[in-house]
């Protein structure tokens, strides 16, 4: 079953990452591997921290939407909609759940 949070007064699941994100989250990611193969975990942690709305945004699911339906514009949406009206404390467990998950 999918990790459910409330957040700013919505529903939202944490369900298993599909190909779509994978290659949404290496946007962020990659520009850390242009200077060599490999990353130190406190250089993905900042990276992360700077993009912290826009990574939960990608992995995040709101309720009534299925994945399959979430386009760049709704992950626009709601990563805006998460800056105005979420902490970063409850951002930051969601990242760390969606780490933690493998």
């Amino acid at each position: 079953m999918d990790q459910m949070y409330e957040l700013g007064g919505r529903r939202f699941s944490l369900p298993p990452m599909v190909a779509r994100q994978e290659k949404q989250l290496w946007k962020i990611v990659k520009p850390l591997l242009a200077h060599g193969s490999s990353v130190e975990a406190s250089t993905l942690v900042s990276v992360l921290e700077e993009s912290l709305t826009r990574v939960c945004a990608i992995v995040l699911v709101p309720e009534g939407m299925p994945q399959a339906t979430k386009t760049p514009d709704a992950i626009d949406e709601l990563e805006a909609w998460l800056e105005g009206a979420v902490s970063y404390a409850d951002l930051g467990q969601v990242v760390a759940d969606f780490f933690a998950s493998g």
